[in-house]
C-alpha cells in the first residue's frame, strides 16, 4: 500500500509515466557517454563539428538539457521521466533590490514538439533520444518541502522558501515521454567527440 505524503505522489506519478507506451527505435544497451573536450560545454561542442558527423549534427536545431538535480527517470520504464521546473520567473530591481517582480514562466518552451534531448549525470553527457514533453500535476508543498536543497537556487532563497511554502508560488512537474531514439544521431555524436 502507499504510504502518505510525498512518496505516495512520486510513486504515482512513477506508475503513470511506466504505463506509456515505449517506442520501437529504443536502443537495449547501455548509452556511451560523449566525451566533451576540455573547456568546451554542450552547447559549444554541438556548434563546432566537422566533417560528416557535423553535416547531421547541424540539422539538430532543437535541443533541450537535462540536468540530474532537476530530472528524475522513471525506475521501471528509464525512456520516460519528468522534469522539474519554476512556473514563475524572478525579475529584481537594481536599484531596490528587494523589489522583486514575479512572472509567469513558459514551463514548456521549446519543447512544445519532439525534442532532441541530453541529460548530464555525474559530469557525464548523454544523448537520450526525442521527446515530448507534458505538463503533470504541478509539485505540492509536501513535495517541495522534501526536496534537496540542492535544487535551490541562492538567490532570494528565504524569500523563495517562504513563496513556495504557503503556494504562492509553484514547481510544475513536466513529463518527458520518449517519442524516439536517433541511432544516427547518437553515432554522429560519439564520433564527434
Amino acid at each position: 500500500p502507499l504510504g502518505d505524503g510525498p512518496e505516495r505522489l512520486i510513486l504515482a506519478r512513477q506508475a503513470f509515466l511506466a504505463m506509456l507506451p515505449l517506442p520501437a527505435d529504443i536502443p537495449d544497451d547501455a548509452l556511451n557517454p560523449i566525451v566533451i573536450p576540455q573547456p568546451y560545454i554542450l552547447h559549444e561542442f554541438l556548434g563546432n563539428t566537422s566533417g560528416v558527423s557535423a553535416l547531421y549534427i547541424s540539422t539538430l536545431s532543437n535541443y533541450r538539457v537535462l540536468g540530474q538535480p532537476t530530472t528524475y527517470w522513471c525506475p521501471e520504464r528509464e525512456e520516460h521521466g519528468y522534469l522539474l521546473t519554476p512556473i514563475f520567473k524572478c525579475s529584481a530591481n537594481p536599484r531596490v533590490t528587494t523589489a522583486h517582480r514575479w512572472t509567469v514562466a513558459d514551463v514548456i518552451g521549446t519543447m512544445d514538439r519532439p525534442t532532441e534531448c541530453f541529460y548530464n549525470k555525474d559530469g557525464k553527457w548523454y544523448y537520450v533520444g526525442i521527446y515530448k514533453a507534458f505538463r503533470m500535476d504541478d509539485l505540492t508543498t509536501e513535495e517541495w518541502e522534501a526536496l534537496s536543497i540542492e535544487n535551490l537556487s541562492p538567490q532570494n532563497l528565504y524569500e523563495t522558501g517562504q513563496l513556495y511554502a504557503v503556494g504562492a508560488l509553484r514547481v510544475a512537474c513536466i513529463g518527458l515521454q520518449c517519442a524516439g531514439f536517433s541511432s544516427a544521431m547518437y553515432r554522429a555524436v560519439l564520433e564527434q567527440a
